[in-house]
């Protein structure tokens, strides 16, 4: 994905060294999904994802903002507030690029991938949102103590659980 993205390979150092907040780094994953170039991004901590779909390669130089914009819609439409949100994009205002350290997410990603095309495929392109809601409600069972990604997202926010509404797995 560094070769596709154009972006360059940000040492190791300088990634231990950056800030990331409460959720921690994000992994993305390039996938093609009906001839479309995608990107499936992952959280570390929650495994919380988001899909970013039918990129061009123009868009591939503009990935940290079109992650800013995507993580900052996925976390609206999961529920958190406003404020909470603001603090949150703003952890992430510099993305570095580096090589992936969590096998666990990793494995994670790649059942998530499967089902993103199994979801494109029921929902279509432009239903990203409920692809989205979808994908965070498949329970994964390297999570503890709770196996779902949305509580999981608001148990590292110390945000309440209270809204959070199960959709069925695939």
């Amino acid at each position: 994905m560094l070769l596709e993205w154009k972006i360059p390979h940000t040492s190791e150092e300088a990634v231990a060294s950056s800030p990331l907040g409460p959720l921690g780094a994000w992994y993305g994953n390039l996938l093609r999904i009906q001839q479309r170039k995608c990107v499936l991004f992952t959280n570390e901590k929650t495994l919380f994802s988001f899909l970013v779909h039918d990129l061009k390669r123009r868009d591939f130089a503009l990935v940290p903002q079109i992650f800013r914009e995507h993580l900052a819609r996925a976390l609206l439409d999961a529920g958190i507030s406003g404020i909470g949100l603001r603090r949150l994009i703003e952890n992430y205002r510099d993305v570095a690029v580096a090589k992936t350290e969590s096998r666990k997410v990793l494995g994670c990603m790649n059942d998530l991938a499967w089902h993103c095309e199994v979801l494109l495929q029921e929902y279509g392109s432009h239903n990203l949102q409920t692809i989205v809601n979808e994908l965070n409600d498949i329970p994964q069972c390297s999570m503890a103590p709770t196996p779902w990604p949305r509580e999981m997202l608001f148990s590292a926010l110390a945000e309440p659980t209270t809204n959070i509404r199960r959709r069925r797995s695939i």
